[in-house]
């Protein structure tokens, strides 16, 4: 019996199959990629606010921890009635049990930062200076151009959820975040 990740993966290969991009649906990949650049960013904000409220509380004395590590997941929100429509006219219904997208490059530890670390002059400047990640099934016509994030990669790639093909389907705005902090503590 396959797993809902083989299962989801055969719907991706079917669908990429037959795939032709109109430049509608180009104008939307770029859209979205556009879009998710916005919400990653605003998700990393987030991420080094909630370092700076650790570290303080660190320093300050109120929490005596050995180290850290702080990370979000992402996810698509969706009514859970309706749920998100895709290219092959299927609904992906409870996506939140099985679509956490994990960006292991956006996690974050107790290591302090030397002057202005931000999303651009990190994380991007850090994990993708000049590359494009516009390969797989990123790799259409009319995207040869547009610079393609790896967030972006990843969730319409890497995560076998969704493919490009769904993306007319999708907003960007409905990408949400939660960030996690673990702790850690060794008994000397």
């Amino acid at each position: 019996m396959k797993n809902s990740e083989e299962k989801r993966q055969e719907r991706i290969d079917r669908v990429m199959e037959n795939f032709k991009p109109t430049p509608d649906v180009i104008g939307s990949i770029i859209a979205m990629n556009d879009g998710l650049y916005e919400r990653f960013r605003l998700a990393f904000e987030d991420l080094l606010r909630m370092k700076r409220l650790v570290d303080e509380d660190i320093d300050n004395g109120r929490l005596k921890v050995s180290g850290y590590e702080l990370y979000p997941e992402f996810f698509f929100a969706y009514d859970k009635m309706d749920g998100i429509p895709t290219a092959d006219h299927n609904v992906l219904m409870n996506l939140s049990d099985e679509t956490q997208y994990m960006m292991p490059s956006m996690t974050l530890d107790e290591q302090r930062f030397d002057g202005e670390y931000s999303f651009d002059v990190g994380f991007l400047h850090e994990y993708e200076p000049d590359l494009s990640w516009n390969i797989e099934n990123l790799d259409l016509p009319g995207l040869e151009n547009h610079h393609i994030y790896m967030f972006m990669h990843h969730i319409f790639q890497d995560a076998k959820t969704f493919c490009p093909a769904d993306i007319p389907f999708l907003r960007p705005e409905d990408l949400e975040w939660q960030i996690t902090v673990q702790y850690e503590f060794f008994n000397k």
